[in-house]
């Protein structure tokens, strides 16, 4: 019972100093300014693919936090499988081809994307929910095929050329990992649905795995006093 007292004091002195790091560990987390990498891996469906294809991404990231939300915004260049010598990636309707279409091949794509992402959940481990728009753009597709004058494979591409860049909205979950309050690894799910008279005809589904650290508070000190 003598020993009481000093166990007491003990626990509140940990109390009284674990409370305020956890929460200077939040605070530290919250209102920043975070930039990252991060690779992606898509797959997709399109008129002569025949099945799943698979797309493989890598880009930048910027994700601004609040208290318990964040702004993602990011930059990604996609590979797809398909090379010079490759079948067709795609197809569109064209009534300069003698068939009524007209095959389509590129090799790379980009996204831009903004996204609003929940943080409901405290601590080192966090789920994030979110929902934003995308631009999604192929960035090199080529009209394949013969053509009569070259005014029809002018037409002809300019047609691809319409038919490669569309904005979508996309939904994200996943999780996020905290190293530390200015270090994280996150993973996420994505869907985009699918657009009419888009290369890509089918909806997307994403899986990405990020690296981000913060570089900064998004709060500026006014006269030293926050």
């Amino acid at each position: 019972m003598r020993r009481l007292p000093g166990v007491l004091l003990a626990g509140a002195l940990l109390v009284a100093v674990t409370v305020p790091a956890s929460a200077q560990d939040e605070a530290g987390w919250q209102n920043m300014w975070f930039w990252g990498v991060h690779s992606s891996i898509g797959a997709y469906q399109t008129a002569t693919s025949g099945g799943t294809e698979f797309a493989i991404g890598a880009g930048g990231h910027w994700f601004i936090t609040g208290k318990r939300a964040g702004l993602y915004l990011s930059y990604d260049q996609l590979f797809y499988p398909n090379g010079p010598a490759s079948p067709a990636n795609g197809r569109i309707a064209d009534f300069t081809s003698a068939t009524g279409f007209r095959d389509v091949q590129w090799d790379q794509g980009r996204y831009l994307k903004a996204d609003l992402v929940a943080i409901p959940l405290k601590g080192y481990l966090q789920v994030l929910a979110g929902a934003g728009v995308l631009i999604h753009q192929i960035s090199d597709p080529v009209a394949l095929g013969t053509f009569a004058t070259p005014e029809d494979q002018n037409f002809s591409q300019f047609l691809v050329e319409d038919a490669a860049t569309r904005a979508f909205w996309n939904l994200m979950v996943g999780f996020q990992l905290r190293l530390g309050s200015q270090l994280a690894l996150a993973g996420t799910y994505e869907f985009i649905p699918s657009a009419r008279d888009f290369l890509i005809t089918s909806e997307q589904h994403v899986l990405t795995g990020y690296l981000r650290v913060a570089l900064g508070s998004r709060r500026e000190d006014v006269g030293g006093i926050r």
